[in-house]
């Protein structure tokens, strides 16, 4: 009995600093195939018009073919289901760019890019869906209604043409909070725009990424996409370290057999990046050794293990910290 108590308190323990939080970099160089599926990170879907791929480092986008919603806007989509989406509860930053060769300042008005924040399974149809939009060519950001059409919008610090800038959407409930800003710089402390969504009330566990351009005078470059997690870069693409240390989710995840682990640190000292089973049993020490300062990368092998749920554990002189992964034969 008392060995059950203290698997029970070391499971609840943990949970408290578990993170289902993802991050798509787009670092791998891709093209839909003819179904449309892009891997990356993640598994993608890319509706199949416009133009579509990774180079660089950056998700290309530029619409070429009418939006399913309204045959009067050029767009391209892409989706994920993969990674815990939480439409209802969810923190997300992007860090995006809009180049455009059109002098056309009526037809500039369609450059544009959706988040969706809020969308009824059924919105293809219903057309129940509310996204978070931003608009280059006049500096705002916006929500915008699927089915009434209706655009609100405020001025939006960054938002422009031929600069990188930052997006941070949070959603609570049917309340969404957006902050602008330019890479380089920081969110305010209130947000740029908020809104609610109070016409949906069942969530589609979908994440797209919506890009509406002039024809194809407009090109949509899309960096880094963090959903349920902090960025572990600044916003100029330099190492940003927290206070001491930190642990990110492995990818992928679930894994069979092998699996990412990656962590930061802000000065060097010794590390433990041990693995345990359910039953707080240690089952691999990935490092135990002196590390510097940085990012790192480490690889778990879990081949010779049964299939189940671990913890790893990241350990050093300013304390702990632990994350959950799913290995699966």
């Amino acid at each position: 009995m008392k060995k059950i108590r203290l698997v029970l308190f070391m499971l609840l323990s943990v949970s408290f600093l578990l993170s289902e939080g993802w991050l798509e970099t787009f670092n791998i160089n891709a093209t839909p195939d003819n179904s449309g599926n892009l891997i990356l990170d993640y598994d993608w879907l890319w509706w199949t018009w416009g133009t579509c791929y990774t180079e660089n480092g950056h998700l290309v986008l530029e619409g070429e073919a009418p939006n399913p919603m309204n045959e009067e806007r050029f767009t391209s989509w892409i989706q994920t289901d993969d990674g815990d989406i939480t439409p209802d509860s969810a923190t997300i930053y992007i860090k995006m760019k809009a180049e455009s060769t059109s002098s056309d300042s009526a037809s500039a008005f369609f450059d544009q890019i959706h988040i969706p924040v809020a969308a009824d399974p059924l919105f293809l149809s219903n057309k129940n869906a509310y996204t978070v939009v931003f608009a280059p060519w006049n500096g705002v950001v916006a929500d915008y209604y699927f089915d009434t059409e209706e655009f609100n919008s405020s001025p939006a610090p960054g938002v422009g043409y031929g600069e990188w800038f930052w997006a941070k959407i949070v959603s609570l409930g049917q309340t969404v909070s957006v902050w602008t800003y330019l890479d380089g710089t920081e969110p305010t402390n209130e947000p740029t725009h908020s809104f609610t969504t109070e016409n949906v009330t069942s969530y589609a566990a979908l994440q797209f990424i919506i890009a509406v351009t002039n024809e194809d005078s407009t090109t949509w470059l899309i960096d880094d996409f963090y959903y349920n997690v902090d960025p572990t870069v600044s916003t100029a693409d330099e190492i940003a370290f927290p206070d001491h240390y930190s642990l990110v989710q492995n990818f992928p995840n679930p894994f069979n057999p092998t699996t990412s682990i990656q962590f930061s640190l802000k000065q060097n000292e010794h590390v433990r990046l041990s693995v345990y089973n359910v039953n707080g049993k240690e089952v691999d020490v990935l490092l135990d050794e002196l590390v510097s300062t940085g990012h790192h990368q480490v690889q778990f092998d879990g081949k010779d293990l049964p299939s189940g749920v671990y913890f790893y554990r990241l350990t050093t002189v300013d304390g702990s910290t632990t994350k959950k992964m799913l290995l699966l034969k």
